[in-house]
């Protein structure tokens, strides 16, 4: 992709890959690539929460799997539009004395109620986006809040997704 485009969303599912729906203004395409390193989804969240456009994306030929990201900057432009029912109020870790089962403790708040839940989470491309989501909460104001949206298997998250509302099909 020698375009320039913009990250509107990234949903990680347990067990990877991660999804990122990208748009370019210029062709006026949105487009869903994937990765399933967590070293592309970190640098790749900046980009969502500052609206950077980058000039250029490298995908594996013949797929739509993220290869490389070439440098770009951050800028200061409108904040994104993050949809989902969820806020993440609190972090922790946890992990035994031995140093074994170490994993995420999130807190999610379904916006307007009062009673926050507690999940483990393991996955870490999961953890990497519910940690931005409550990091990002030190530099949005109100009502601009960083919101999740979560899939959940009973008592488990399975998916987190982050930024503007996902749509499975590419346009």
């Amino acid at each position: 992709m020698a375009e320039e485009f913009v990250v509107k969303t990234i949903r990680a599912t347990v067990g990877g890959p991660s999804t990122f729906l990208v748009t370019s203004e210029k062709a006026g395409k949105r487009e869903q690539i994937v990765s399933s390193s967590a070293i592309i989804q970190n640098a790749l969240l900046p980009a969502l929460l500052s609206g950077a456009k980058l000039d250029q994306l490298v995908l594996v030929p013949g797929s739509n799997v993220i290869a490389r990201v070439y440098a770009f900057e951050l800028v200061e432009g409108p904040a994104p539009i993050f949809y989902g029912g969820y806020e993440v109020t609190r972090i922790a870790t946890q992990r035994k004395p031995n140093g074994t089962d170490e994993h995420l403790e999130a807190f999610l708040k379904k916006i307007d109620e009062k009673e926050e839940k507690t999940y483990n989470v393991y996955d870490p491309l999961l953890q990497q986006i519910l940690i931005a989501a409550f990091s990002a909460k030190t530099y949005m104001k109100p009502p601009n809040v960083p919101r999740v949206d979560v899939q959940l298997d009973g008592d488990e998250i399975v998916t987190v997704t982050f930024g503007e509302k996902y749509h499975s099909e590419s346009k």
